[in-house]
């Protein structure tokens, strides 16, 4: 005999894919937001001796960022020359619960170099960075607000051209106008 179900019952079902879809998706764009984020904190940051540049973590949820990565030793007596330096890998958050990251600097200095605290030379001869260069990425409309459109609108794009069950769609079926 066949189960006669309710009208609630099977709305209920449909929401639930629903959440999930949405949940997965807002997953997928923080992830990108936090990659985007990170490799342009890793391009406009410090660089005189690379060390914090190359010390930029991304950690799932909303965490402090510990401050525990001391500075290199020797120091150069010369900026080293500019590089392409890899940004962190960005875990994903299937599974952890978490709809969002942490973006942070492990090095010791960190809040000096942020321009947080005082003590970065100003109108030194190899500053690597500008004055309030963090700061600025975080209220420009340039910095972070343009970082989280750009992966936002990438990942949008994305999306929209992937049919359900991951098949890849070929191409428009009707007029762009």
């Amino acid at each position: 005999m066949a189960r006669i179900l309710k009208k609630e019952s099977v709305e209920g079902l449909r929401l639930r894919g629903v959440y999930a879809a949405v949940d997965n998706l807002t997953q997928r764009l923080a992830r990108e937001a936090a990659k985007e984020v990170v490799r342009e904190l890793v391009l406009i940051s410090p660089q005189y001796t690379r060390d914090f540049a190359k010390n930029w973590v991304v950690v799932p949820g909303n965490v402090v960022i510990p401050a525990n990565t001391p500075r290199s030793e020797p120091r150069p007596s010369e900026r080293l020359a500019s590089l392409t330096i890899d940004p962190p890998d960005v875990p994903t958050l299937n599974k952890t619960g978490e709809r969002q990251y942490s973006i942070g600097n492990t090095m010791v200095y960190r809040d000096i170099a942020m321009d947080l605290k005082p003590g970065r030379v100003e109108n030194a001869k190899t500053i690597s960075a500008p004055q309030d260069w963090y700061i600025g990425y975080l209220r420009s409309p340039n910095g972070l607000r343009r970082a989280i459109e750009k992966a936002t609108n990438k990942k949008v794009v994305e999306e929209a051209f992937v049919a359900p069950r991951g098949r890849t769609f070929i191409g428009p079926v009707g007029r762009f106008v």
